[in-house]
């Protein structure tokens, strides 16, 4: 019973690093964005959210089977840099590692470069968790952060919209699911 209850808190402890944030260093992850203009660039990978892995996933898996966008031009970069600071991105005192299902990349002129990783929260009941990387002041440094629970739901219409046809297997997902047609039969 008693190593059963152990194990439980050990891999709590591997989802949940409490890591607090230090007092003597605010971050402000919205500021970060600063007017759309100054994004020169932008990624976005996505994973369908009807997909179910056997693992979490991070940058690197979501690279590999989620759906790539890419938009250099202000008519889509303007719209994303809008739905991530409308997002009420805030950093959070605990580290949890998100089960990334979304990467954004934004590039800025003056070669900033801002990566948020994203995990999905079905439905948007929830905020969604997930990290905030930047190359801000010459060192690369890593937040954890939450935001409105519209975002991923927002990122998505933002794909179908502004990011063209993408590039990758999960494009081809498809968008619905296929309505239910009653028991099976035998």
């Amino acid at each position: 019973m008693i190593r059963s209850a152990f194990v439980r808190l050990a891999s709590l402890a591997t989802l949940c690093l409490c890591a607090p944030l230090s007092a003597a260093e605010p971050f402000d992850p919205s500021a970060l964005l600063g007017a759309p203009a100054q994004t020169v660039a932008a990624t976005v990978f996505l994973v369908p959210s009807e997909v179910v892995y056997h693992d979490a996933l991070d940058e690197a898996a979501v690279r590999r089977v989620g759906c790539r966008y890419t938009v250099g031009d202000a008519g889509a970069i303007r719209p994303l840099v809008g739905l991530i600071a409308a997002a009420e991105i805030r950093s959070s005192p605990f580290f949890q590692k998100p089960d990334v299902r979304a990467v954004v990349h934004l590039v800025h002129a003056d070669g900033l470069r801002i990566e948020f990783h994203l995990q999905d929260n079905f439905g948007g009941k929830l905020p969604v968790i997930g990290v905030v990387e930047t190359s801000e002041g010459g060192g690369f440094r890593t937040v954890p952060i939450t935001g409105r629970a519209t975002l991923m739901t927002d990122l998505r219409a933002w794909a179908e919209r502004h990011g063209g046809a993408g590039e990758g297997n999960a494009c081809h997902v498809p968008r619905t699911v296929p309505a239910d047609t009653g028991p099976p039969k035998n």
